[in-house]
Formats: structure tokens, sequence, C-alpha cells
């Protein structure tokens, strides 16, 4: 007996009974303990994973089961490439990477699908090392990862079922040096899209068909996919959701609390021209005419020490009352590497918590941003943020672009905003702060940019239903609070 049919027998001896509602718990039990379900899982849905020197068991989440499932059928009874195809959305903090995982391991234990080849795809660097992280951590099969041009191109055409990851980046450098010339290339692949709106729609989308024309492709994505984007034309159409609220009901994420707090940085007309002079009254006229010419009036003044010291103050403020005493850290989100190192400097100034600036690197940067540039270290520094806080441990981690997309750091509480983020890129950055951690009940996002109405074009960019409770605002609180309170006084009179 199914799952489904299980669950109905279920309702049917209820009905019998007189009893008309099926509880959580003789769900769970009804779909987790029929035969072919529960033997599936024992095969295919429990990790084992290395977490801070201890060997931590893993057993899939409900919508970890239905998708793997879901998108095994559709490979194993599509018709075609396009029916074979699909997109799983899971909103970000709920095990996507796992997710992935785990149906590498259904397939590998397929006697139809194990001879297929695996190529994971993802768009950046930063992702391509956490996936191929996770699948050797979590699965025992040796992930192949595609650093070159030519090792993509040697891994593709050898005959074998392996598990290839690397960057769609490599595609288009392949196509640029004459493309993929093996017979028969893609004809017993399966193509795994990381972050799908990003890479499947567009001209990555066409670089991927080009070079892998046969082979199906799964799309995975922690957020959905704009209303623009023709999802039918790239995919088979939406496989699996798994929306933000979903996952905070169930408790796989925190719900975050959206705070915009008041900035002297009124940027409209001859205000801003005012604020210049004010940030920057101790400078030369030759040298304001630098800074102009160099960052323009707006870059300047949000970039001003002055100002970049009266945020700092803010937020430290609200760090050591809200965040700290409850043993959780910070990210800092800056609008330019310049802007990194100030926020640095101030904070020390400060005498902060201790804090890490993690940016990119160019070689003609001058020494004031190079010294922050040291790959060896960001590394040390990115794999010690998870650990618990203490007074030598790294309590803000000051970014501009890197680590907004895929970095779990479940310790991070609080997002500190101070540079313009739109779309996409908006809504995976907050989400840095949904992850669930022992005594955390929700993540804070506090807006120095003036995000809100950026927030709301986000928004309008899905459909409704897709994003309902990705953020709250505080004065979404102020009634329930008022109410909790009302009770809770009501109950001492008694």
């Amino acid at each position: 007996m199914g799952h489904t049919e299980r669950l109905e027998a279920l309702a049917d001896a209820k009905a019998i009974a007189g009893i008309t509602d099926v509880t959580a718990q003789q769900r769970l039990l009804a779909g987790l303990f029929s035969k072919d379900n529960f033997l599936d899982i024992l095969q295919n849905f429990i990790l084992f994973e290395p977490v801070d020197g201890r060997l931590i068991k893993k057993v899939a989440r409900y919508q970890q089961f239905r998708a793997v499932n879901k998108v095994i059928g559709r490979l194993k009874t599509g018709k075609d490439k396009k029916e074979k195809s699909g997109v799983i959305w899971h909103t970000q903090g709920s095990g996507k990477s796992l997710t992935m995982v785990m149906l590498a391991m259904k397939i590998r234990h397929d006697s139809e699908l194990k001879q297929y080849k695996l190529v994971f795809v993802t768009d950046s660097t930063q992702l391509d090392e956490q996936l191929s992280t996770t699948f050797r951590d979590a699965q025992g099969e040796t992930a192949y990862n595609a650093n070159s041009v030519s090792e993509l191109k040697a891994l593709l055409n050898k005959d074998s079922s392996d598990l290839v990851t690397t960057t769609i980046q490599k595609f288009q450098d392949a196509e640029k040096e004459g493309g993929f010339t093996a017979l028969n290339l893609g004809e017993k692949m399966i193509v795994l899209a990381d972050e799908a709106h990003r890479t499947q729609f567009g001209n990555l989308a066409a670089t991927i068909n080009a070079a892998l024309e046969k082979a199906p492709r799964i799309g995975f994505t922690g957020t959905p996919l704009l209303k623009s984007q023709k999802m039918d034309q790239a995919f088979g159409g939406y496989i699996d959701k798994y929306k933000i609220n979903e996952a905070v009901d169930d408790g796989a994420t925190v719900r975050i609390l959206y705070e915009g707090r008041e900035v002297q940085t009124e940027v409209a007309g001859e205000s801003l021209d005012k604020l210049f002079e004010e940030y920057f009254a101790d400078y030369s006229d030759e040298e304001k005419r630098e800074i102009k010419k160099k960052y323009g009036v707006e870059k300047a003044v949000r970039e001003a020490p002055a100002r970049i010291r009266w945020v700092c103050i803010d937020l430290l403020k609200h760090y050591r009352e809200h965040i700290q005493p409850n043993g959780f850290k910070a990210m800092i989100v800056v609008g330019s590497r310049h802007a990194a190192t100030i926020f640095k400097k101030t904070l020390d100034e400060l005498e902060a918590p201790p804090s890490e600036v993690i940016i990119s690197g160019d070689h003609n940067d001058e020494q004031y941003i190079a010294q922050y540039e040291d790959s060896v270290h960001q590394k040390k520094v990115i794999q010690d943020f998870p650990k618990s806080l203490n007074e030598n441990s790294t309590a803000f981690l000051i970014v501009k672009d890197m680590l907004l997309i895929g970095f779990d750091a479940p310790i991070a509480q609080v997002m500190y905003i101070d540079r313009k983020l739109q779309d996409h890129t908006l809504m995976q950055a907050i989400a840095r702060v949904n992850r669930t951690y022992k005594g955390k009940a929700c993540g804070f996002v506090v807006d120095y940019y003036g995000l809100s109405g950026l927030l709301n074009e986000a928004l309008d960019l899905f459909t409704s239903d897709d994003v309902e409770g990705s953020y709250h605002t505080l004065k979404d609180e102020i009634p329930k609070l008022k109410a909790c309170h009302t009770r809770a006084m009501a109950f001492l009179r008694m």
C-alpha cells in the first residue's frame, strides 16, 4: 500500500468511527511507516555528515522526500526532454543542497537511471565549492570538479556514470573555444542546475542547451521564478514547491523581521549637496573636487567616514542590546570594498566585538584594500564564523557581494544593510538570517540604506502567493505584543 492509499484508508477508518480530522501525528505515522515509504527512506534519504568533528545523522524532511520522488517519476516517465525537465523551488534555508544529494543517491540506486552521468551546474565558484563539499561529506561517491574547460570536456566525454560539478562559465568558455564535438553528448546525462532562476534563462540557458542539447534539466532554486521568466519555455514546469510561509510554519526556517533605521542621507536635490558639505567640511576645496570626481556626490555622502561612524554607533547599540546577549552574530552588507574598509576601521575605533572583511580581490588594489584579500585567511574566517560566539570569535562579517548567496551560518541572526540590493539578490541576501539555531526565534534585517520600497518592488516581481511571508516589519509585531500583554495581565489579575 502506497502513501496516498494508506492515508485514504486511514481517512475511511476514521469516517466509519465518526472522526472527521486526521491529526498531524496520524498523518506522519501513516505516511512514514507504509512499507514502501519506510524502506525508501532507509535506503535513499538518510545521510551522515561531519559537523564540528561529530558525525551527524540527517533524515529527509517531507518536502525533500516528496520532491526527489517527483523528479524520479518525471525522469522515468517523461516522453521527451521537456517532459523530463522541471524546477524544484524550495525556499532558502530548507535544505536544498541536501535535496540534491538525496536525489543523486536515489538515482544511483535506481536500476534504470544509475547509468546516467550527473552534471551539477552552478553560476559561482563559491556555490560550486559548497556543493562539491556537501557531496564529499554526505555521500560516498566521488564528485569530480571541473576546474577548467579541458577538465570539463574530458569528464563529459568520458563514458562513465560520474558525478560532475562545474560552473556555467566553463560551458561558456568551452563554447568560445569551439564547443563540444563528442557524438551523442548528453544522451546519458542529467543536468542538475543550482540557482536555476539565474542559470537557466536567457544566454546562460542557451549555452547549456548548445552543449548538452539532449540532456534533461532539473533546476533547483531557493527563490521563486520571476513572473517574466517563462518557465515552460526553459523547463517542463514546476516539479515541487516549498514556499517561505510553509518553511516557517514547519520550523525549517525562522521568520524575518525588517526594520528601517533613520539615516542622515536624504539623497534628493539640495539636501545631498548640503550633506556633502557637512560630511567633508574639514577637507580642502581641491580634496572635495577629487572626491566628487572619483566617487560622485551620492556615493561620497553614503560612504563618508562621518556618516559610516554614525551608522556603526547605531548598529553597535542594536547589536549589544538585542543580538549579542543571546550569543548570535551579524553580517554587515556595504556598498563597495572601499566602504568595507571604513566600516572595519570605524568598528575597531569604537572597540566593537571582533569583525572581519570578506571581499573579492583585484591585482591593482591599493594596500588599504588588498590587506583584506588573503584567500587563506578568508577561508578560515568563513569556516569559523558559524561556531559559537565568544570574546575572541568574529562577531561581524563585513561583505559587499561575497556570502550573500549560498552562505549558511545559522548563528547569524541579524543583517545590517547599507547598500542597494534588488530583485533576487535582495531576497537571497536577507535569507542569510532565516536559518534555525537554538534560541533563535527570528532573524533581523536592519536597513540603513532605505530598501523598504525596493523590497516591495522585489515582491511585486513574483507571484504574490509564492512570496507570502517573505518578511515582517516590526510595526506588524506591535499589535501582537499588545494582545499578548493584555492576555498576560488578565491572567495575573485572576
